[in-house]
């Protein structure tokens, strides 16, 4: 889910960010019944929930913020800009290249979220 506004134009990785994160949407969405992905999921939504998550993707076009946040209706992205005061609690660093082979993988990380990257979501990426 996209909470991009309008300034936001000039981000370069703004739509595969936004499509990374409707891949892990649906990963969460359809396994979250599934054994070990609800228990673990839960937990990290249960300890998540609301708190911004400082996310800077690198690639060719150079280096950009964002900021994640675990919602009731699931991750969304949104630019640091839009983080007053950044009370972000962690910051993981990821490549576009990771981004794009998600994307365009999209069906294969929905099936089998272990292939995710969930570092963003725990202390090990800060």
């Amino acid at each position: 889910m996209s909470g991009f506004d309008a300034s936001a134009k000039n981000y370069q990785y703004r739509e595969l960010i936004s499509r990374y994160v409707d891949v892990c949407n649906a990963a969460m969405h359809e396994n979250r019944d599934r054994f070990p992905f609800k228990q673990i999921l839960g937990a990290a939504q249960t300890a998540e929930h609301n708190h911004p998550i400082e996310v800077v993707v690198t690639g060719a076009l150079g280096a950009e913020r964002y900021v994640f946040k675990l919602e009731d209706t699931g991750l969304n992205v949104d630019t640091h800009e839009s983080c007053k005061g950044c009370p972000c609690i962690r910051k993981w660093i990821t490549k576009e290249e990771y981004l794009r082979d998600v994307t365009v993988h999209a069906p294969d990380y929905i099936s089998n979220p272990a292939r995710l990257n969930w570092e963003w979501m725990f202390d090990a990426a800060t």
